[in-house]
């Protein structure tokens, strides 16, 4: 491969040191780095190695000290390393030369990054709002954290390779390798992400910026877009780190990782698509591991809330699937999501509404005896603290190393609805410390774009002397569509009851009947049900109305929402 880019002739040109040359830069004046435009800054070569030119921007001050720890760390560790485990860049590229080119500049828009339309003509870059540079190429920033600086090569390393191996690959799978790059690399530079990421649990993991009005979508992202898009750097590198550390594969010289990148050299072409759980799948499958995307998915949540190695899948017939970090996640001996929501006040309830590739951490503290938890979804993940040997319960399998919960009043039972929705239902008493709940997200909804709605409520057993009913009676799902759905009443019978459930509008004007004074024995009812409709059989228009629901004497009112 040449070494040194090619003239017009096709020879060799050999850069010196002290060399002067002009790029194109992303350069900012906004307060977070996010809306950038080029300018052209004039640099000067400071070091050539085996595998890389370094550049620094006149007017930049940078030791010769950190150039030289920079070009021999690439050179000697991030290059190799990289190579070995996500596969090749273009080489020789675009410019004819197989070293690649890295610019330290003071004026760059944000710490470091790696841009695809280098790998293009300047003037087919300008027609998409872009210039290019004509060569495959990182920029840095300096700074006073050279171990950082180390880890942003290697993370914009993977960034090439991944483009080059499989282009079409979703930001977030590439922003997570890229990630477990500077991991791979040993410079335990994520710290400052993964940190950001555990006080901030509730995101999308599939969801990458494109733009500055996507970032607000938790607080902190409002007060400073960067900090958000650390989080969401920690959550992937945690979801890369625990595929790769629990699955890693069959042969330690054909590991995982490289089979999800490196598609391109492995021939197939099959696979260069745009959907990062096929890509996972088919690695896992390739080098003996589950060919699922959603199992691994589910104990990775479980993994962040409880990290418990110990903690194991006691399904007969099924290999072991750790629920916890194989290592100490960037840095943290005992890295744990916080979180939520916490319920330890009864009775209790919580609305969710999970995103795609989402997820919710709750956790309920035992306080008294016959304390009742349910979940109104069909995805949710359970693990109950309380036994030496604890289990996890996962969609309809309950996966137990013993035959029993708990000594005592504990009890199991699950409730199917007349829809997709399903309750899961665990009681629970003295013996018990107390239970995490993570509602999570199929690939199915993600594909149809829907988001399911959660509801989780803890409550004592029913009192029928109580005035009121609030603790063991809701209406679900609200709000709700009646286009596609019905609101059910949900709530609980200890003895036999006479039953009446009404609907009414904002001035009180009755709209439906639900149930007129039926007499029913004990038990959970979740049948009847609101179509939206008034006495007429006339959809009622979005907004808020009022259900109010008797039982003997005791009286509640709940409202519902209409949106359409």
């Amino acid at each position: 491969m040449a070494k040194g880019r090619l003239d017009a002739a096709g020879r060799v040109i050999e850069p010196r040191l002290g060399t002067q040359q002009t790029f194109w830069v992303r350069v900012t004046n906004d307060t977070f780095g996010l809306i950038y435009q080029y300018a052209q800054k004039s640099a000067t070569l400071r070091r050539t190695g085996s595998h890389c030119y370094l550049f620094v921007e006149d007017g930049t001050q940078v030791p010769d000290s950190v150039l030289d720890g920079l070009q021999g760390t690439y050179d000697t560790l991030i290059y190799p390393t990289c190579r070995r485990f996500f596969g090749e860049k273009w080489n020789p590229g675009i410019d004819g030369d197989s070293l690649i080119t890295i610019l330290l500049s003071s004026s760059m828009h944000m710490e470091f990054y790696f841009s695809p339309f280098d790998e293009m003509a300047d003037s087919l870059a300008q027609t998409k709002g872009h210039r290019s540079n004509e060569r495959e190429m990182f920029y840095l920033r300096p700074g006073e954290d050279v171990m950082r600086m180390k880890g942003e090569l290697a993370h914009c390393e993977e960034h090439l390779i991944h483009w080059w191996q499989n282009p079409p690959a979703e930001p977030w799978l590439v922003e997570g390798c890229a990630m477990y790059a500077m991991d791979l690399c040993g410079f335990g530079s994520t710290i400052r992400e993964v940190d950001k990421f555990r006080q901030n649990g509730s995101l999308n993991l599939a969801e990458w910026p494109s733009g500055v009005v996507d970032l607000p979508r938790y607080p902190d992202e409002l007060k400073d877009p960067i900090r958000g898009m650390e989080a969401r750097r920690g959550m992937q590198y945690a979801f890369m780190a625990y595929l790769a550390w629990n699955f890693p594969g069959r042969n330690p010289q054909d590991p995982m990782i490289y089979h999800l990148v490196a598609r391109r050299a492995l021939g197939d072409s099959v696979y260069f698509k745009p959907y990062a759980y096929m890509n996972i799948a088919v690695a896992l499958w390739e080098t003996g591991g589950p060919p699922s995307f959603i199992d691994p998915f589910k104990r990775w949540l479980v993994a962040n809330f409880v990290n418990d190695t110990t903690l194991r899948d006691s399904t007969p017939g099924m290999p072991p699937k750790p629920f916890g970090y194989q290592k100490p996640l960037g840095g943290i001996p005992r890295f744990q999501i916080l979180p939520t929501n916490i319920i330890n006040t009864y009775p209790d309830s919580l609305f969710l509404e999970i995103p795609w590739y989402g997820q919710r951490y709750i956790n309920v503290e035992a306080g008294k005896a016959d304390l009742t938890v349910e979940v109104d979804q069909d995805t949710a993940v359970w693990y109950v603290d309380g036994r030496t040997t604890g289990f996890v319960y996962q969609g309809y399998i309950i996966t137990s190393t013993t035959t029993d919960f708990a000594p005592g009043t504990n009890s199991f039972r699950v409730i199917p609805y007349p829809t997709i929705i399903k309750e899961f239902t665990m009681k629970f008493g003295a013996n018990i410390k107390g239970v995490k709940i993570i509602p999570c997200l199929p690939i199915y909804y993600q594909r149809a774009r829907e988001s399911p709605k959660y509801y989780v409520y803890a409550y004592l057993p029913f009192n029928p002397k109580d005035t009121t009913i609030s603790r063991s009676a809701y209406v679900f799902p609200n709000p709700f569509n009646p286009d596609r759905e019905k609101a059910h009443f949900r709530y609980v019978l200890s003895e036999a009851s006479v039953v009446d459930i009404r609907v009414y509008d904002a001035a009180g004007n009755q709209l439906a009947v639900v149930a007129e004074d039926q007499e029913l024995g004990p038990g959970i009812y979740n049948s009847q049900a609101w179509d939206g409709r008034n006495y007429r059989g006339t959809p009622v228009a979005n907004g808020v109305y009022f259900g109010r629901m008797k039982i003997g004497k005791a009286t509640t009112g709940f409202k519902i929402a209409v949106i359409r």
